[in-house]
């Protein structure tokens, strides 16, 4: 038997009449609020008949209970159900604790009890007897502690009886009938005083049962005590009369028999020493068991004495009784049929209330759902603001690092702007000398076919039959040709498709450059670089500088690498292997204009040199704007590799 059982099914077996059951059979369910509908049903009703009245008991105190629902419209309540919340308008989802149960029992009580007086203030005040409201209150009060007294007894003798069996079924060694249950409520009701407080009715049955199951095992430990003392005693007795036959009068036996008998002797003393403390003990309980009957006598008298004096005032009273009854049970039962109509509404509210649980089951599941799926997204959210301060600080530094390298494009955009201002004003200058050069060398040519027309005209004008003559006029005309030739020399410069129809010469390549080389070894030249007939006139300087270049020492080419521009250098400031490979233009065409003056002669120091001429650096404006184009290329590139 089960906790929930001995807590629920008891108390309904073991009433026996009618109108108690079903009272006891209703409490478990709330009656609702008042309402209209079922009042208007109430109208309805017909009153009941004797038969119905005497079928159909119901205790006074549920009429007094009933009577101020219908009075002061509020619901009843009973003690094993939730209590009217009326802050929040409907009845609390969490069951009533054990205190609370006890306190609700005790104002069920009270009002009853307010009821009954109630009650009896009427009959007072209808037919003036005083006795009869005293009577009825003591009544009334009577009837709940004797009809709670009973349960409680009931209920605890099948407890017991059930634990007994089902310790037995659990031990296989316990007589049911030999343990005395008046023994076991004794001891239950003397551990139970150790608790102060017990919270509610399964932590009583759970203490209830442990304390019966340390007297079954008590009693368990005695029966078996008992048992084994009686097995020794018999084993004692057998052993004595097997050594009392056995004894013969042989002399080599007498030391050890006689051992025997004196430990024997010993045992059977300590065994009578036990059982005699057994019957003292056993002497002690059957006095207290006496002095327990005694006072049981002397209570039961006393009550006997007491239930005699209430049963002649009963007596005295049963008419006045009978009739209160009566008019209590047609009050009541007039409003029976109403009642059950209430205990179905409160059924089907039950119904309802435990559909609702199990829906607010389901949505705070749903909740949790919802909240485990928020807490995800929050993560993913901080996973997020996480790489979005990552992208943030690493578009920092990208800006951090694009504006430096916009500042220094922005320096170098200066620069090359200062180069290229620079650069302009030395083309224009360059301009300049070049339309100068330009006239000087139209009216050269204009002053040289005048002369050449004048020579003509004399020497027809000269011809004579002598041959000395003539020799005499060739002469001088051969000397007038060669200062002519002198003065070219002195102010004519090439022009651009002059000097590039020498380089462009079929002579112009390696090959001849080494022939004219080895021809030329033997001529008076002094020095390449100033000679016109120097062999560096006709050479191939693309082929010729990267192969002078690899053959020269490290200090040669650093010292040669100052007089060349930044975008032909490396990091280190050596000659670039883009300048060897590919070559620089400008380089080469300022090369070619060098030696278009070479092989005029303009860089021989015999020459008598004009005051207007200025000598040209090596960096001149052309390789200046190479400079910028090449600037502008990079740049792009720099561009193109972002992109990507």
């Amino acid at each position: 038997m089960t906790q929930g059982t001995t807590n629920q099914k008891l108390p309904r077996n073991i009433c026996k009449s009618p109108s108690l059951a079903d009272y006891y059979k209703d409490t478990s369910y709330l009656i609702p609020a008042h309402e209209p509908a079922i009042q208007n049903d109430c109208s309805r009703l017909s009153s009941p008949t004797q038969d119905e009245v005497t079928s159909h008991l119901v205790p006074p105190e549920a009429t007094a209970c009933y009577d101020n629902f219908t009075s002061n419209n509020t619901p009843i309540f009973y003690p094993n159900q939730p209590e009217w919340d009326p802050t929040i308008n409907r009845y609390p989802s969490e069951p009533p604790t054990y205190e609370t149960r006890k306190l609700r029992v005790k104002r069920y009580i009270e009002e009853l009890l307010k009821a009954v007086n109630a009650k009896l203030g009427q009959f007072q005040e209808r037919y003036q007897v005083q006795y009869e409201r005293q009577y009825v209150k003591k009544q009334a009060y009577n009837h709940t502690n004797n009809y709670q007294q009973e349960l409680n007894k009931v209920y605890v003798e099948g407890f017991i009886q059930a634990s007994l069996q089902f310790l037995g079924q659990k031990y296989n060694q316990i007589d049911i009938h030999s343990v005395n249950i008046s023994q076991i409520q004794e001891y239950i009701q003397a551990k139970m005083q150790q608790h102060d407080q017990i919270e509610c009715q399964s932590q009583s049955q759970r203490y209830m049962l442990q304390y019966i199951e340390e007297f079954v095992q008590q009693h368990i430990q005695l029966c078996t005590h008992d048992q084994t003392e009686q097995d020794i005693c018999s084993k004692i007795e057998q052993s004595q009369c097997a050594e009392i036959t056995g004894l013969q009068p042989s002399s080599s036996n007498q030391p050890s028999s006689f051992d025997q008998l004196r430990t024997l002797q010993d045992q059977v003393e300590l065994e009578r020493s036990k059982m005699q403390l057994i019957k003292i003990m056993q002497l002690e309980e059957e006095c207290a068991k006496k002095a327990r009957d005694e006072r049981e006598r002397i209570y039961q008298e006393h009550i006997e004495q007491e239930i005699e004096f209430a049963n002649r005032i009963q007596l005295e009273s049963a008419n006045q009784e009978i009739l209160v009854y009566e008019r209590v049970i047609r009050h009541t039962n007039t409003y029976k049929d109403l009642a059950l109509k209430y205990i179905k509404l409160a059924r089907k509210e039950e119904d309802r209330i435990n559909q609702a649980k199990v829906e607010l089951f389901c949505i705070e599941e749903e909740i949790e759902k919802q909240r485990y799926a928020y807490q995800e997204l929050i993560r993913s959210v901080d996973d997020s603001q996480r790489c979005l301060e990552e992208k943030k600080e690493e578009l920092e530094r990208f800006r951090k690092t694009k504006a430096n390298e916009e500042q220094l494009y922005v320096e170098r955009i200066k620069q090359a702007k200062a180069e290229l201002e620079s650069t302009s004003q030395a083309i224009d200058e360059l301009e300049k000398n070049h339309r100068d050069r330009m006239l000087k060398a139209k009216a050269e040519h204009e002053y040289i076919n005048r002369a050449k027309v004048e020579l003509k005209r004399i020497e027809k004008e000269c011809l004579e039959p002598i041959s000395n003559r003539k020799n005499v006029k060739k002469n001088t005309v051969r000397h007038d040709q060669h200062e002519s030739g002198n003065n070219s020399d002195e102010e004519y410069t090439p022009t651009c498709t002059e000097t590039e129809s020498i380089v462009n010469s079929p002579n112009n390549n390696d090959n001849q450059l080494i022939v004219n080389t080895q021809n030329t070894s033997s001529s008076k030249i002094n020095n390449l670089l100033q000679d016109k007939d120097s062999p560096l006139v006709v050479a191939n300087l693309k082929n010729l500088v990267p192969q002078i270049l690899d053959k020269l020492d490290e200090e040669s080419k650093k010292h040669l690498a100052q007089y060349l521009p930044k975008p032909d250098l490396n990091e280190h400031g050596d000659i670039s292997e883009d300048f060897l490979t590919r070559g620089n233009p400008v380089f080469y065409d300022s090369a070619t204009t060098w030696q278009s003056l070479l092989s005029v002669g303009s860089f021989n120091p015999q020459r008598k040199r004009k005051h207007q001429e200025v000598d040209s650096r090596f960096k001149d404006d052309q390789y200046e704007e190479y400079y910028g184009e090449k600037i502008e290329k990079s740049r792009k590139k720099l561009k193109g590799k972002r992109r990507q």
